[in-house]
């Protein structure tokens, strides 16, 4: 919601939403109530869309670590384009490629009958 304010204009507002989303997150994942690495994925987003860049790639970090390595997701989601280009954005990046190859090859082993990596 907070981002779709943000998007109209009204800054203030969508600031006190994201804010307050963020605020809702960390509550839920501290309780442990919703999955680790989205969670951490959700507030890395959240804090892009504040302008506080840094957090959102101590979250985005830890999401990667987490295990939230789907290379779409991190290719295609828009609210944390502000990062692409940053070095440390591009070494997270690196790291979804590489365990998303990992996890796709084990897969495909598995499906061949062949011993997983």
């Amino acid at each position: 919601m907070g981002s779709v304010v943000l998007a109209g204009g009204d800054v203030e507002r969508a600031q006190e939403l994201l804010t307050e989303s963020l605020t809702e997150i960390v509550a839920a994942y501290e309780a442990g109530v919703t999955p680790r690495p989205w969670s951490e994925f959700q507030i890395g987003m959240i804090h892009t869309l504040l302008g506080q860049h840094d957090q959102a790639l101590d979250w985005l970090e830890e999401s990667q670590a987490s295990g939230l390595n789907w290379e779409a997701l991190w290719l295609q989601e828009a609210a944390i384009d502000p990062h692409r280009g940053n070095p440390r954005f591009e070494r997270i990046l690196e790291r979804v490629r590489a365990e998303d190859a990992r996890m796709r090859a084990n897969v495909l082993a598995e499906l061949e009958g062949r011993p997983v990596a």
